[in-house]
């Protein structure tokens, strides 16, 4: 049977031969069809099955999922960052000797008897 036999028989009420594998993020995927497959083994009607997994496909499009590889990519900022903060802190820690050295040294100038 083919493609366009299968979905006219579909449009007639029939049970479709086609189902999709959903796509929601990268690469991650939701298999429809194994879906409404397993919820009929578990006593589900067709029709229950489908609505069911039309369900989760309408909260998988309105959630925001994070992948693996999102979250390794926000880890790999998060390290950066705070490998450059760590510079700016040790920066930070010599900055008030280096002026204090520089205001004694001054003020030592300014009072010795040269």
């Amino acid at each position: 049977m083919g493609a366009d036999q299968g979905l006219a028989g579909w449009a007639r009420g029939q049970a479709s031969p086609i189902r999709l594998v959903y796509w929601i993020h990268g690469d991650h995927y939701f298999d429809t069809h194994k879906l409404v497959r397993r919820l009929q083994e578990a006593g589900f009607e067709e029709n229950q099955a489908e609505a069911i997994s039309e369900a989760f496909k309408e909260a998988f499009n309105q959630a925001e999922l994070a992948t693996k590889c999102d979250i390794e990519r926000l880890e790999a900022r998060f390290d950066k960052l705070e490998t450059k903060l760590s510079g700016e802190m040790t920066l930070l820690k010599w900055m008030p000797g280096i002026l204090l050295g520089g205001v004694i040294g001054l003020v030592m100038k300014a009072f010795s008897p040269v």
